[in-house]
């Protein structure tokens, strides 16, 4: 941060005054989202939480940009659902699916996309079992189109969960190795797709702005891994 950012800073800090939002108005939200109820990951980012990011400099050059879009994934994650996809079930898997779909616009608005940045399974693997309860199928498919960029740690509900960090031409794609499934298996929230599958006993799923045909073939490489097929179909 430069010194004129800081000094623009300290003034924001001195001047800014605090409102809290009304009353009632979490769930006069709620009760106009045809009965799709939000189940959040982590607290959300506040508008002043992102333009802290901007001053910061997180964002860099393209900060506006980053700030609408992010944005635009919070306000059609409400939106979620297709008609008629109700039950407690569907409802817990449509909430899971909107916490991914940010946690991955939330990794971009960051910058914050590995927590290790490595191809190597061997690296990569034991940093992300060592903080969770869990083992990933991790393996890089560089041959097959899908090199392995890293991982890095993310939340669902309360609890840290591994994400495997791919890449496919110029796009990244994120796979949370999950410890319940997504349904529907396939969702889509302004352009950003979700693919679920399965690795072993793992459910994962699949998040980028890829086609979902490219997501799925991504999730079945990464399920023959967990079968123990050391043989993979290039794509």
């Amino acid at each position: 941060m430069s010194e004129a950012q800081g000094k623009a800073m300290a003034r924001l800090r001195a001047g800014a005054s605090r409102h809290s939002a009304p009353p009632g108005l979490r769930e006069d939200v709620l009760a106009r989202i045809a009965g799709v109820p939000f189940v959040r990951a982590r607290p959300r980012p506040s508008a002043m939480d992102i333009a802290r990011l901007a001053w910061s400099g997180l964002l860099g050059g393209g900060a506006l940009a980053a700030i609408v879009l992010v944005a635009g994934f919070f306000l059609g994650a409400w939106r979620l659902a297709p008609p008629g996809f109700t039950g407690e079930l569907a409802a817990r898997g449509a909430g899971l699916g909107q916490e991914l779909v940010l946690a991955h616009a939330r990794a971009f608005a960051t910058g914050h996309l590995e927590d290790v940045l490595s191809s190597d399974r061997h690296t990569v693997k034991p940093w992300l079992a060592e903080r969770t309860d869990m083992v990933p199928p991790v393996r890089d498919f560089a041959d097959q189109g899908f090199p392995l960029l890293g991982g890095r740690l993310d939340y669902a509900g309360d609890r840290a969960i591994p994400v495997l960090v791919y890449g496919r031409r110029k796009h990244v794609i994120d796979v949370f190795v999950l410890r319940e499934p997504v349904s529907p298996q396939s969702l889509e929230v302004r352009g950003v797709h979700v693919e679920a599958g399965v690795a072993g006993d793992l459910p994962l799923a699949a998040v980028s702005d890829l086609d979902p045909a490219e997501l799925r073939e991504l999730l079945s490489l990464i399920s023959s891994v967990a079968k123990g097929k050391e043989r993979v179909a290039s794509g």
